[in-house]
């Protein structure tokens, strides 16, 4: 058979390195000869070799101070906003108090109330000296960082306040201060001595920025980002979306509409951004003859709506007209 013929030229060209194919024992000597494992070039690895260095830290955003600068009767400094609206902070150069406070920075609310601060210890009231809620941050060029009451109003100007972005740091006159998504930190550079708070809580230490802002996403989320609102009507647009870039609420007035809207934080507690809508004004009452103008959008309240992660509520205001606070009354609840 064709089979068997095969079986016997194998076993034939065998024959060279085994003493045939019969079941008796081949020699020990042919054995080793088969089995051997041929010799290989090998190479020692270092095990002690440094572990490569690690990535560089992203650059310190630092923005021009020219820009924030301002100063009217004997207060001078650099003043800014937070993205969100609720703050006002300044790097006061001369803040017209003397002594040790003369050159400080601090923030207050953006509306004349106390300080929303999860946390932060009651303080001697400015007129009384009777223990009183807070109503600023603050840390001078030598001193500890602390709460206080003031008099007055130190970290506001009194016209338009630039927005210092997320990630971005001033530094001028021996301070710097930066916002995050995690708070704002100021602090002295001279003593090293500073603060970060929000509205969660806050440390008597200064964060560093570093590089662009990064969104909070789903952290608090189980890994889904939360909508915006649940949709109620055929016609509203950006209601159910995730970081919708146009907000409507469905009605016929551009005062219930926000376009090209840039969205700064997503998925935490609130998120931020910015838009354009009609700014109306006893000036320009008519939303329909109103400038279009950037204005700052807000979404909280985040929680289910009908078993969806949901901002349940939002606002959009134009911040040197009022506070966040003073808005969120007239906020859309959508759940």
């Amino acid at each position: 058979m064709r089979v068997g013929t095969s079986l016997l030229i194998v076993c034939a060209s065998l024959l060279v390195v085994v003493a045939g194919c019969s079941p008796e024992k081949a020699p020990a000597s042919a054995i080793a000869e088969m089995t051997a494992v041929p010799e290989q070039s090998t190479f020692e690895v270092s095990t002690t070799d440094p572990s490569p260095p690690p990535p560089p830290a992203a650059a310190i955003s630092l923005v021009d101070p020219a820009t924030y600068a301002w100063q009217e009767g004997g207060l001078q400094g650099f003043f800014f906003t937070t993205p969100s609206g609720l703050w006002r902070c300044a790097i006061l150069a001369d803040s017209a108090q003397g002594g040790s406070d003369d050159q400080m920075a601090g923030c207050q609310p953006s509306s004349s109330m106390p300080m929303n601060v999860a946390g932060a210890p009651s303080v001697p009231d400015h007129y009384s000296g009777n223990v009183t809620a807070p109503n600023a941050i603050l840390v001078n060029a030598t001193g500890d960082a602390r709460f206080a009451s003031l008099s007055q109003a130190l970290f506001w100007r009194y016209d338009t306040t630039p927005v210092l972005s997320y990630g971005q740091t001033l530094s001028t006159n021996g301070f710097s201060c930066n916002v995050q998504e995690s708070g704002v930190s100021c602090r002295s550079d001279r003593s090293g001595k500073g603060f970060t708070f929000s509205t969660g809580g806050y440390q008597f230490e200064y964060i560093e920025a570093r590089g662009a802002a990064t969104p909070v996403s789903t952290a608090t989320t189980g890994g889904v980002d939360p909508v915006l609102g649940k949709v109620t009507d055929t016609y509203q647009v950006g209601y159910g979306a995730v970081r919708p870039p146009e907000i409507s609420n469905g009605g016929a007035s551009l005062s219930g509409v926000v376009t090209e809207i840039v969205w700064n934080s997503w998925g935490g507690p609130t998120a931020t951004g910015t838009g354009t809508t009609a700014h109306v004004t006893p000036e320009s009452p008519s939303p329909g003859a109103a400038p279009q103008e950037r204005a700052s959008i807000v979404a909280f309240d985040l929680g289910e709506c009908d078993g969806i992660f949901t901002y349940r509520s939002f606002v959009w205001f134009f911040p040197q007209d009022q506070s966040l606070e003073a808005a969120k009354a007239n906020a859309v609840h959508a759940c």
